[in-house]
């Protein structure tokens, strides 16, 4: 399996072990998955809120959320910030996902409690209309019934992201959430037995060769490992929970061998020098563009100077016909003006010089 990891509310020795040959790892309230996780492992953090429903202000919700990160950061880190979890309004979701930005964090968004098929077609259309409210990738959940693929309710649940419609410029999908579940009306009782048995590794198997298909997937996790004891009141995670089979699912992940670092490039370089010069803060594109330009200025050619303002006018005219097609939006405006200001810095990198 080379698209499959686990879901981790605690780090116990099964959990550990998984964690660490991996190609995804998600954790609940904590980091030490991510510490054992291969570094070419995507890692996907949530926090959870114990009160549900629960609709925080803004300063509560990062307190927390920050909080329970405890500083932690990673280039394949996402932090999955919950649609219906916290009941959130689009504004305030959109400020969030801002704001983690402006630290320097990815985010993922916007699960659903089941994997429904119309529940999931509706929030794809629900949040393209709003361009993701900035998302780095979608967050979805998939579940399958003890038929498995044999069932047809496997394409429209465990394959639901399917019926979504995701086109190029989406997004890419982590699936946060995936295992056998009580569609049929399958007891706790034969759940519990089911999720760790040899029926539920091929099935686990048969979804991870499904989403291989599909490289805008980028992996899901398999709920649960090491869940906590129920306490009352709140969801009971245990039968979901596959710790009895984590060998046998660590024997089917393919473990990709440790390839060295390749040197950075002058992007990176860059990057690098102006974080460490910015507190640590991400450049908007425009501040690249501006160094790229200021490069130009001492080191181009006046061909090569030509060919940038060639493509900011075909980016110019691109982002004019956006807004004087169907999509008249703020957001896309917003990239006429970029597009025009990058435009202009061409051509003013061009007159001092030719």
């Amino acid at each position: 399996m080379s698209k499959i990891g686990p879901h981790i509310p605690q780090l116990l020795a099964e959990g550990r072990d998984w964690s660490a040959c991996a190609p995804i790892v998600k954790a609940i309230d904590t980091i030490e998955p991510f510490q054992v996780a291969r570094e070419d492992a995507i890692r996907v953090f949530r926090h959870y809120w114990s009160e549900q429903p629960f609709i925080p202000d803004m300063e509560t919700y990062m307190a927390r959320l920050l909080a329970a990160l405890q500083g932690y950061n990673h280039p394949n880190l996402y932090v999955e910030v919950g649609w219906n979890e916290a009941s959130m309004l689009p504004m305030s979701f959109k400020a969030i996902v801002d704001r983690m930005h402006s630290l320097g964090y990815k985010v993922c968004g916007y699960q659903h409690s089941n994997a429904e098929g119309n529940n999931d077609i509706w929030g794809f259309q629900h949040h393209r209309i709003n361009h993701w409210f900035g998302l780095d990738a979608i967050s979805l959940h998939a579940y399958w019934d003890k038929g498995g693929p044999n069932n047809p309710a496997w394409e429209w649940h465990a394959l639901a992201y399917r019926m979504c419609g995701w086109q190029p410029g989406d997004p890419p999908i982590i699936i946060t959430e995936c295992n056998m579940e009580t569609i049929d009306g399958t007891t706790t009782d034969d759940l519990r037995r089911l999720v760790r048995s040899d029926l539920n590794i091929s099935y686990i198997q048969a979804f991870d060769a499904e989403i291989q298909k599909d490289n805008y997937v980028l992996g899901a996790v398999i709920y649960t490992v090491n869940a906590w004891p129920p306490t009352p009141g709140s969801h009971d995670a245990t039968p979901y929970d596959v710790a009895p089979i984590i060998p046998r699912l660590i024997a089917l992940t393919e473990v990709k061998e440790e390839q060295p670092m390749p040197e950075p490039t002058d992007k990176e370089n860059w990057l690098i020098e102006y974080r460490q010069n910015h507190g640590g803060k991400l450049p908007d594109e425009w501040e690249y563009h501006k160094h790229q330009l200021g490069i130009l200025r001492v080191a181009t050619t006046k061909e090569d100077l030509l060919i940038v303002i060639s493509d900011a006018q075909g980016a110019v005219q691109q982002a004019l016909n956006m807004c004087n097609a169907v999509d008249d939006s703020t957001v896309t405006w917003a990239r006429l003006s970029e597009a025009q200001h990058r435009l202009e810095l061409a051509k003013q990198a061009l007159v001092p010089n030719f």
